[in-house]
């Protein structure tokens, strides 16, 4: 199986890319259009990972832990946005065969021990009734400290499981139905910004594809759609800058990666078509049921939603196209 990790900077245009793939009929995408928000969300594999490796601490590593034993948990489950208070979920328990067993068994196989301690955090978190318990020498019983906590493994150890962990969730899974050489489609599933180390968890071989959309039209589309952007065309502007600063331009010229241009995928389709199917090595002859018309009313949204001014403060200055 080919893994194909799409990337973007947020309203970016993968998903377009992702449906052309999709649409094919030869390609698989396993969690149906969503996500997969388990390696970049704060508390996700990246951080646990990084806190095995170059940020090690003893407690810091714990919590990197408990984080992502909560991340997951909350991304197995449904939204639920009309409760009090509302709860954001993914539904990987529905969308992935045996996800939250596979979840479980993980995390038990990345836990070395426990130990029990309260550490600087928790103090700095106590409760008038956490610390009374504290002087008194004794346990605390309310929900806001675990006293107990688990410690990880080495980040060899971890990685091995993480290896067993994409094995069960995805490429040997018996709930799906998936050939051995499918491709199947992860849609945000790293860093826009380093498209190689975020998606070592996949294995190799895999392939990746960063999209790219020119950040005036991400702002003209902010203001079509009427949701507020936060910030003027010039603000906007040097928040883009900063974010594509931070592009690692070696991990882009990698030959596991490739850039596609939103715009350019819209406009110039069959040519950027050929482009992808030569890097995934898939017959661009093969058909899909995605219509780059419909996409094009999100191209060169400028033209008609922004003035000259706001135009010159987005496009001045920004080193385009990244990478």
């Amino acid at each position: 199986m080919l893994p194909v990790i799409l990337l973007g900077s947020g309203n970016s245009g993968s998903s377009a890319i992702r449906d052309y793939l999709t649409g094919r009929g030869d390609v698989e995408d396993p969690l149906d259009g969503q996500e997969f928000a388990l390696i970049q969300t704060k508390g996700g594999l990246s951080d646990l990972h990084r806190a095995l490796t170059t940020e090690y601490f003893p407690a810091n590593a714990t919590y990197a832990l408990i984080e992502f034993r909560k991340l997951a948990r909350r991304l197995g489950r449904t939204s639920k946005k009309w409760r009090i208070p509302p709860t954001l979920g993914y539904g990987f328990s529905q969308r992935i065969p045996g996800y939250s067993e596979t979840i479980s068994d993980f995390i038990e196989d990345i836990t070395e021990t426990t130990w029990k301690k309260y550490t600087l955090l928790d103090k700095l978190r106590f409760s008038t009734i956490d610390w009374l318990f504290y002087k008194l020498g004794l346990i605390s019983k309310t929900n806001n400290i675990s006293y107990k906590k688990p410690l990880p493994v080495t980040a060899d150890e971890f990685m091995e499981s993480v290896e067993l962990l994409f094995n069960r969730l995805f490429y040997n899974n018996s709930g799906y139905n998936f050939s051995n050489d499918s491709h199947l489609v992860f849609d945000q599933a790293g860093s826009f910004w380093s498209p190689v180390s975020s998606t070592r968890y996949f294995g190799n071989p895999r392939r990746v594809i960063v999209v790219s959309r020119h950040p005036r039209d991400i702002y003209a589309q902010f203001l079509r759609d009427r949701k507020t952007p936060g910030k003027t065309a010039a603000e906007f502007a040097q928040t883009q800058k900063a974010h594509l600063n931070a592009i690692d331009t070696g991990e882009w010229a990698d030959r596991r990666v490739l850039h596609i241009q939103f715009e350019k995928f819209v406009i110039h389709h069959a040519q950027q078509v050929q482009r992808i199917c030569e890097f995934l090595d898939l017959d661009h002859r093969v058909s899909s049921d995605y219509n780059p018309e419909e996409s094009k009313q999100n191209v060169h949204l400028y033209q008609q939603q922004l003035s000259p001014q706001q135009q010159q403060s987005l496009t001045e200055n920004l080193p385009w196209p990244p990478g």
